[in-house]
């Protein structure tokens, strides 16, 4: 057969889907123990914010994209900008909006960036890995070959050839997948590390937003720079340790940022006090 994907490939990326979903889910688990007030409503509201935001950025791609695509910093302070315009700005929605007051408490902030990131690892990862895995199938049967020798193919099938080959440049290498395999998985922990952070200090923003909107700016902002930067450093340098080091470095950065925050309305006598009201108001 003049096309076939090794199975130690094919198991690499099997592995590292399993590992995400592992992941999610534990996150889930753990939070459900480890929290109080916590209502599956801000973890579903976390999955569904990044699908809203990342489907309306790309409506706006379409048309503003091309300009910034020709300059790699163009492109990567564009992309950064606008994932965190539009994430952020979902969060700050669901947040201010209470999603359902009787759910609004700051616990659900740390669910809700369970949702968003984990979702996003989920689907970026597990659900297009899936897809991947049955293109291996369909290779290893023979249907590149046979789609190659086609004389007239239909539109979809010169689609499907297409994505064939680029699935066969990819994993039709002889070599193990495992340092992809580990990285792909580093990579979403600091992303889902992020979005935790990041949801906390929206939370705060919403609680008053009058008074604290440069939360909700410093979330766009943080999120700018961690896209951005991570975009800019994978592009010049091609050390995948380096650059998930880099990352995860940012994913820290963002964590403390998070904490600090948290415990500053916590330490703050009259800020916690009017917390504790805004909170007894919305359970009400």
């Amino acid at each position: 057969m003049k096309y076939h994907i090794p199975g130690i490939n094919i198991f690499y990326i099997i592995l590292t889907s399993l590992l995400i979903l592992i992941i999610f889910v534990a996150l889930i688990i753990l939070a459900k123990k480890k929290l109080s007030n916590l209502s599956n409503t801000s973890l579903i509201f976390g999955c569904v914010t990044w699908f809203i935001a990342v489907y309306v950025e790309s409506i706006f791609h379409q048309f503003l994209l091309p300009i910034f695509e020709s300059n790699i910093f163009s492109y990567a302070i564009y992309g950064g900008l606008m994932a965190g315009l539009f994430e952020e700005t979902g969060r700050l929605i669901c947040f201010y909006f209470k999603i359902k007051p009787s759910i609004y408490h700051k616990t659900n902030s740390l669910y809700y960036g369970i949702g968003h990131g984990g979702f996003e690892a989920f689907y970026l990862i597990t659900i297009n890995n899936f897809f991947i895995v049955i293109i291996c199938y369909l290779i290893n049967k023979g249907l590149l070959e046979e789609y190659e020798q086609k004389k007239s193919p239909t539109d979809f099938e010169k689609q499907l050839l297409d994505v064939m080959k680029n699935i066969y440049k990819t994993f039709g290498v002889e070599k193990s997948f495992f340092k992809i395999c580990f990285f792909v998985v580093w990579e979403r922990i600091s992303a889902i590390t992020y979005h935790i952070s990041a949801s906390v200090l929206v939370w705060y923003a919403s609680s008053d937003f009058k008074r604290y909107y440069f939360l909700y700016l410093l979330a766009i902002g943080m999120h700018t720079i961690f896209d951005c930067l991570a975009t800019i450093f994978a592009h010049y340098i091609s050390n995948l340790f380096l650059d998930e080091l880099f990352i995860f470095i940012m994913a820290i950065g963002s964590a403390y940022i998070g904490f600090k925050c948290w415990k500053y309305f916590e330490n703050n006598i009259e800020v916690k006090q009017n917390l504790i009201e805004y909170e007894n108001i919305t359970l009400n």
